[in-house]
């Protein structure tokens, strides 16, 4: 694993991209086998505010339209809920005008080169992505619709596409995806800036109620999660935390967590103070068991003394009270948009109501977990993480 440095800056103000002819070679490590077809990658840099580039990458993500018409996005951000792995892949479809109910979208691994930044926070995924994944959906449009425009001896202004189809506006004439793709990659990329965006009045998906693609799976049990990845050979690890955050460990007595049946090993997390990062974890006793049941009940067995540390004497409730307090404060205006205190002032109706939710950074509807295999120098870790870059620098100073 090599380091790199981080991509992702704070000035960033918007992302520009350049599309291209990809390689078969490059979908086949992805996974998805084609028979032809037309494949384009998208290389994106990221722009300041005054349109000056801040990095330039060798960056792809792609989009296949096969010749069995079948269309392949890649999602290269962290689906953590939001519903990115679906926002995303539907703008690409809602500009090609592909049948969305045909559309197979594949998880992007963690990989810089290929994706650049993935660190998926800040709301930044549409705001960064949405004009690239929209420019290369109607980049592909453009070539089938040149495709069929050839094929069928017509204008292609008088041609459009829809629910996965090419389709001639003045009749009923229309053929599949499927039937143009191979054409198409024969030919030239068009410029970005030829091409020709949909109307806001004609979008069929965005901004429109469309469930998440992995809804079925997930409320029916069928979702793959990060705790459910499982390798041949591999053993299972728990962790005992401090009750205090910053706290250390002062003394630990293992002898009845290690006679329970399953138990290999107890070892000591020294800790490396506040604030705890990935590469800066917070102390505490780890378990590492033949299984679960018996990393769990391991745990529960150990007999640990805690030096508390420097929240020792921190107390929630008092600091929920002081919370309350600082909101009736007056803020620091961040953007002046109407008049509130004039609207209010002036409401019929006025309703109040304080709501108290306990101090987390996010409410995870799984425990926070990574599987890991640590051989020959390298370590190659599946993990459910929005920052995979970050994850992968953090383990890289420990390889």
């Amino acid at each position: 694993m090599k380091k790199n440095a981080p991509f992702y800056t704070n000035n960033i103000e918007e992302v520009e991209s350049e599309i291209f002819n990809a390689t078969r070679r490059d979908f086949l490590k992805l996974g998805s086998i084609l028979s032809g077809g037309l494949i384009l990658g998208v290389s994106f840099w990221s722009c300041d505010s005054a349109g000056k580039k801040t990095g330039t990458l060798s960056t792809t993500a792609y989009l296949s339209i096969s010749d069995t018409g079948e269309v392949t996005i890649v999602a290269h951000r962290s689906e953590m809920g939001q519903g990115i792995r679906t926002s995303l892949p539907l703008v690409v479809a809602d500009e090609l005008g592909a049948d969305w109910s045909k559309v197979k979208i594949i998880q992007a691994e963690g990989d810089e080169k290929k994706y650049g930044n993935q660190n998926t926070d800040g709301s930044f995924s549409i705001r960064m992505f949405y004009k690239p994944m929209r420019e290369a959906g109607a980049m592909a449009k453009a070539m089938l619709l040149q495709a069929a425009a050839k094929a069928w001896g017509l204008p292609i202004e008088e041609l459009d596409t829809e629910n996965g189809q090419v389709i001639h506006k003045g009749t009923d004439k229309k053929a599949g995806f499927g039937e143009f793709a191979g054409a198409a990659a024969s030919l030239a990329v068009p410029k970005v800036e030829t091409l020709q965006l949909k109307p806001d009045n004609q979008f069929n998906l965005i901004g429109k109620d469309t469930p998440i693609i992995d809804l079925n799976d997930i409320v029916t049990g069928k979702a793959g999660f990060g705790s459910d990845a499982r390798l041949e050979g591999m053993k299972i690890a728990v962790i005992k935390h401090c009750p205090v955050t910053g706290g250390s460990v002062k003394s630990v007595n293992d002898t009845k967590a290690k006679a329970i049946p399953g138990v290999l090993q107890v070892i000591t997390i020294k800790g490396a103070g506040l604030p705890a990062t990935l590469s800066k974890p917070i102390a505490g006793v780890a378990v590492i068991a033949e299984n679960t049941w018996a990393a769990i009940k391991g745990r529960e067995a150990l007999e640990v003394e805690w030096d508390l540390g420097p929240n020792a004497t921190y107390n929630s409730d008092e600091q929920i009270e002081a919370l309350k307090k600082e909101i009736t404060k007056e803020g620091t205006l961040r953007r002046n948009r109407g008049d509130f205190k004039a609207a209010r002032a002036g409401a019929k109706k006025v309703i109040e109501h304080t709501y108290v939710a306990p101090y987390l950074a996010h409410a995870t509807l799984e425990p926070p977990c990574a599987l890991a295999v640590v051989k020959d120098g390298n370590c190659e870790i599946w993990a459910p993480t929005q920052n995979p870059q970050g994850a992968r620098d953090a383990v890289a100073g420990f390889i």
